[in-house]
């Protein structure tokens, strides 16, 4: 049986300090009840461009996923965020939720399964 969230998944990216972007996630199964893969994130404001590790699952609670970017996020007042993770609500081909990291972003996800 092939796991639901294995793909590309590709849609909007909200963050509250780069604004709204897209992001294209590829996911594969190498696990019953997980999965792994990358990211990459565009934005107009190219410097906010990132991309980089994903994992996770699905849960009692509905699919959550931790993402490692390449590199860390500048927040204003100069700390940095290395991290984030979300749990999504996965309706047929589509994932939507909100994402936080620890320090100042956050925002939401909308993505189609391709």
């Amino acid at each position: 049986m092939t796991d639901p969230l294995a793909g590309t998944w590709v849609g909007t990216f909200n963050d509250a300090q780069a604004g709204t972007g897209t992001m294209r996630m590829t996911l594969t199964s190498p696990i019953a009840g997980g999965v792994s893969g990358t990211w990459e994130s565009t934005f107009p404001n190219a410097a906010a461009n990132n991309g980089g590790q994903v994992s996770g699952g699905t849960t009692s609670n509905g699919t959550a996923l931790f993402f490692t970017p390449r590199a860390p996020w500048a927040c204003p007042d100069g700390r940095s965020d290395m991290s984030f993770a979300v749990t999504l609500t996965l309706n047929a081909n589509r994932l939507t939720g909100n994402w936080t990291a620890l320090n100042c972003h956050g925002g939401s996800l909308d993505l189609v399964k391709q």
